[in-house]
């Protein structure tokens, strides 16, 4: 043997062993004593590339591939590596020479299909990857490509078919896993399909692609929480494509956690700022958390935009505004829309306006094509219960419920648990809470973002510090710049909070500060701050920070002379902040027995029930050890006064504060209470059991 064919077959071995550094070196000796070859160039080429030099190694390609163009294999090397470079209309020159010169080159027509396939010509990539598997019938890439197409061309049967050849041939290929989910799901199956992308996963976990696929999944199937982390982890492997952006908002809003899934609309918004959907999805989680008229501004913006869906968020904002004629007359528009789904959410929106107009038949009237159509998903079947029960038949609206309750094989876990704790409050309403307390059983879905809230900006050290501190010197004197003190409020779940809240959107005589600049707002602050770092603050550092606080209030005519209000949750650990920059300031405290506020959290569905209260008493103690000793006007609001004198509370607090809750007020906390569990919070007693922890 010659030294040149040992130093090539050494070569060869090391390439083989993954050794691509000492292989290049071995290959580039023999090309020295051989001269210009240009399979050794290409072989030199395939060491750069698998080194992690990719360039380098296409410069080897392309000097091999012009050396001898008529060989089918560089020229497929060099097709590859400009596939993996990302330029694939590039590729396909070097692939025609390569079927030119070996039309039976297995691997190039594989390569061509799935490029066909990436353009979108659907039929050319069925025949590549046909014509390929007339060469090798059992060629994985070939047939995982040939199912793909056979699901873009509507043949689901054939794409499971020719899947499950490929997987059986490699087990452990992910592309074939990829493609049998996709045949699975097309066709109904989506546990298989569920599992066949967990295979996936597990087989290649840093493919974007596959997890976006099965966080979508996820999310389709109602596994909420499974698919935001799903749909979080495609995005960090850089998967981000508008429906992963999308469809991770929404399962956040599915949660309840709506403040992630706004943010996650908003950034989404930011990379494509005129994306109708995202808008449309923006307006939506604004109008769940209460804020219309920035829900307003974005529909103004989508004024260009016509059509069924934006139709309905006109229609959902005139109801969340009282405007319930208009609301009931957009909606009426779309109950024969082409679009199921939306003809449904038409006609769910109708039942709720009737039912807020105290018209039960007329709300049965919308909501009954849904239910003889066999479409009674969980908010409609909740409505009709609603509607059922205005009228006295308790046990016709129980059955409604109980069906949804107990269908575990068309609904979730956590479906079935929201209908539970509707039919609970009902039965509950009714006086049967035995029967009631039987529905309570089911875990609960809605996610408490002030837990995440409290792990973020008040951290167990940050507690342990403050809940030690007694000294807070002086109570500080009044801040003298020209700027009012805000108006704060606290409140947990089912305190009052959230009505208060409604109320003061619709007020007379105060303005309110953005919700979206709360971050800010604790940055202008310096939050989180250690007992000692605020007492080191001095009186410039205090003026800065009001300064920045309220910046947003310069050049607003409407402000001057006006009590600002800050709608901001607070922690504990930052009212010793809120006292030296606003010392004086007006904290309102809305105060609910804390067996009634357990019981609130249970029937609303709220997760880690005993993490709640648990962390509400750890607040709570914290507020009493720092209310005599902080400079700031705490002032009480009972819930039982507002719930049963709603009227004259907020008089009397508006009063005080120079606010003017006029009729509006009243209607936007009435319209808050509406589908709540306030109702039932009177009644914990009978539930003792169950939230005592």
């Amino acid at each position: 043997m010659s030294h040149e064919s040992s130093v090539i077959d050494q070569a060869r071995e090391q390439f083989q062993a993954g050794n691509f550094t000492t292989a290049e070196a071995l290959f580039r000796e023999a090309l020295r004593e051989k001269g210009d070859d240009p399979r050794l160039m290409m072989m030199i080429g395939l060491c750069l590339q698998r080194s992690g030099r990719a360039e380098d190694g296409l410069e080897q390609l392309q000097a091999a591939a012009a050396l001898d163009p008529d060989d089918p294999g560089i020229q497929h090397q060099l097709a590859s590596a400009l596939v993996d470079l990302g330029r694939p209309e590039q590729a396909r020159a070097p692939l025609k020479r390569c079927l030119t010169a070996d039309p039976n080159h297995l691997l190039a027509r594989t390569l061509l299909g799935h490029l066909e396939l990436a353009d979108q010509q659907t039929r050319a990539a069925a025949d590549c990857f046909q014509a390929a598997l007339r060469i090798d019938r059992d060629h994985p890439p070939a047939l995982t490509g040939l199912a793909m197409a056979q699901l873009r061309l509507g043949q689901p049967e054939k794409a499971r078919a020719h899947a499950e050849r490929a997987a059986a041939q490699e087990p452990g290929n992910a592309a074939a896993q990829f493609a049998l989910a996709q045949a699975y799901d097309a066709l109904g199956h989506s546990g298989f399909a569920e599992q066949c992308l967990r295979n996936a996963a597990q087989i290649q976990p840093d493919s974007g692609r596959i997890w976006a696929a099965l966080g979508t999944l996820l999310g389709r199937n109602g596994q909420y929480a499974d698919a935001v982390q799903a749909l979080n982890r495609a995005l960090k492997l850089g998967a981000g494509t508008n429906r992963v952006w999308l469809g991770l908002a929404s399962s956040l809003q599915q949660l309840g956690r709506l403040d992630e899934a706004q943010t996650m609309v908003e950034r989404f918004l930011q990379r494509v700022p005129d994306n109708p959907v995202g808008q449309a999805l923006l307006v939506e989680l604004l109008l769940d958390r209460g804020k219309t008229e920035q829900a307003r501004t974005v529909i103004q913006r989508l004024a260009a935009e016509q059509g069924p869906r934006i139709t309905l968020l006109r229609a959902r904002l005139a109801e969340a505004t009282g405007e319930l004629d208009q609301a009931h007359a957009l909606a009426s528009e779309l109950h024969h829309a082409d679009e199921t789904a939306l003809a449904d959410a038409a006609r769910l929106l109708s039942g709720r306006v009737a039912k807020a107009r105290g018209t039960a038949v007329i709300a049965r009237k919308a909501l009954q094509p849904l239910i003889e159509a066999g479409r009674h998903e969980p908010a409609s079947s909740s409505l009709l219960a609603d509607t059922i029960a205005a009228g006295g038949q308790i046990d016709r609206a129980r059955d409604v419920l109980e069906r949804l309750v107990n269908d575990q094989a068309r609904y979730t876990p956590s479906v079935r648990a929201r209908g539970a704790r509707h039919l609970a409050r009902l039965l509950d309403r009714a006086g049967e809470h035995a029967d009631a307390s039987q529905f309570l059983e089911l875990p609960g879905w809605h996610h408490c973002e002030l837990l995440q809230r409290l792990a973020t900006d008040s951290p167990a050290a940050l507690q342990a510090a403050w809940d030690q501190e007694t000294d807070f010197g002086e109570k500080t004197a009044a801040i003298e710049d020209g700027r009012s003190n805000p108006i704060f409020i606290l409140g947990w779940p089912g305190s009052g909070r959230d009505l208060l809240l409604a109320a003061l959107d619709k007020q007379a005589g105060g303005v309110q500060l953005s919700q979206e600049r709360e971050r800010n707002r604790r940055e202008a602050l310096g939050l989180p701050l250690e007992p000692e770092q605020l007492r080191q603050l001095d009186e410039g550092r205090l003026r800065l920070g009001r300064k920045r606080f309220l910046g947003e209030l310069r050049g607003r005519s409407d402000s001057a002379g006006k009590p600002v209000i800050d709608t901001s949750w607070w922690e504990m650990t930052a009212l010793p902040a809120l006292a030296r920059h606003f010392p004086g300031a007006s904290v309102i405290v809305p105060r609910a027995d804390t067996e009634a506020l357990a019981f609130f959290w249970l029937l609303a569905g709220y997760r880690d029930l005993d993490r709640m209260q648990s962390e509400y008493a750890a607040e709570r103690r914290r507020f009493l050890h720092f209310k005599p000793r902080l400079n700031l006007n705490f002032v009480d609001l009972g819930l039982k006064d507002l719930l049963d004198q709603p009227a004259e509370t907020l008089a009397t607090l508006g009063a005080s504060l120079g606010l003017n809750f006029d009729e509006p007020a009243l209607q936007g906390l009435a319209s808050a209470r509406r589908d709540t569990p306030y109702d039932n919070m009177h009644n914990w007693p009978h539930y003792r059991q169950k939230t005592v922890d």
